[in-house]
């Protein structure tokens, strides 16, 4: 039996990619983190210190205890917590890449040529008396994880950049696959689709500039952020479906990316960013296209290719 300790955010694509491996695999129970406020993740995330309340009250709420594997999904939400809970149990620990949220506390990379000292990120905000941990973030992460038993990433490029990091635990690729197949209902001509966090990492500002570009054609844009109502993953799979073409104009080396499987498996055209993990999840699906992540007018030229030779 495998226990999955998942994060407590209900919309997203680790949160999708943690059910569609939850259901790859019978026997398997998940365990919801209690979230918490900033400061208790920063606490969990940020420092990378072990929180003693989230073991305890992982002890208080008694999760099965008959569990062969404790798989971690989601590490701002759980923290180094988890692995001194498989520890204490005597249990194997996986670490399932979902984000980068270990080694950029922002999760996005945004500083070019990033050397991995997020001190810089957080400058000038951040007082004195922050500097220290988070100068030493690093050292005591990959402490942390180099004591789980197994790493489960989406892609090649995704193990790459863990070992360029220091991690020396054992790391298996791992690509998602989701349990969808084609549906049998006509698609909608000249449909551009875009779903993901409405953040500049995510290509959000090249796609608000690419609808000014494309403003006779029907744009389905499923945006999230912390004020927007959450989408259900069924609603989107739905539109997903039906839409001429997915854009997936990621700013980011992301690891790989759950609406691009979900779009694989529905036969759903996609034109992404060639960048991260992308290109190899893509590589042999005939239904996709990839442009550079910050040349505009190559996005607006490959839109045209696929809107002008759809069958749909």
């Amino acid at each position: 039996m495998r226990l999955h300790l998942v994060g407590d955010e209900r919309q997203g694509g680790a949160y999708a990619a943690t059910h569609y491996w939850c259901a790859a695999y019978p026997g398997t129970d998940c365990f919801a983190s209690p979230g918490g406020n900033y400061l208790t993740k920063a606490w969990r995330n940020t420092y990378g210190w072990l929180d003693p309340l989230l073991v305890s009250k992982w002890v208080n709420w008694s999760p099965p205890r008959n569990f062969d594997e404790v798989h971690l999904h989601r590490w701002s939400d759980w923290g180094p917590a988890a692995i001194k809970i498989a520890q204490k149990v005597g249990r194997k620990t996986i670490w399932h890449v979902l984000d980068y949220n270990i080694i950029c506390s922002r999760d996005c990379f945004n500083v070019p040529n990033c050397d991995y000292n997020c001190a810089k990120c957080y400058q000038p905000q951040m007082p004195m008396l922050l500097k220290w941990p988070i100068k030493s973030r690093r050292k005591r992460l990959i402490r942390w994880v180099n004591q789980v038993d197994e790493i489960i990433c989406l892609s090649h490029h995704s193990e790459n950049l863990l070992r360029e990091w220091g991690i020396t635990a054992p790391i298996t690729v791992e690509p998602l696959v989701v349990n969808l197949k084609p549906r049998d209902v006509p698609r909608y001509p000249n449909t551009i689709m875009f779903a993901g966090w409405l953040a500049d990492n995510k290509g959000w500002p090249l796609i608000q500039r690419l609808r000014s570009r494309f403003p006779n054609e029907a744009w389905w844009v499923m945006g999230m952020n912390k004020e927007t109502p959450k989408f259900s993953n069924e609603g989107i799979i739905e539109i997903l479906s039906r839409c001429t073409v997915l854009l997936v104009p990621e700013q980011w080396p992301t690891m790989g990316s759950v609406i691009v499987a979900e779009a694989m498996a529905l036969n759903t055209p996609i034109i992404a960013s060639n960048i991260g993990g992308l290109p190899e999840q893509l590589a042999g699906y005939h239904h996709h296209w990839l442009c550079d992540p910050t040349n505009e007018q190559q996005w607006v030229d490959t839109i045209k290719e696929v809107l002008c030779n759809s069958p749909y």
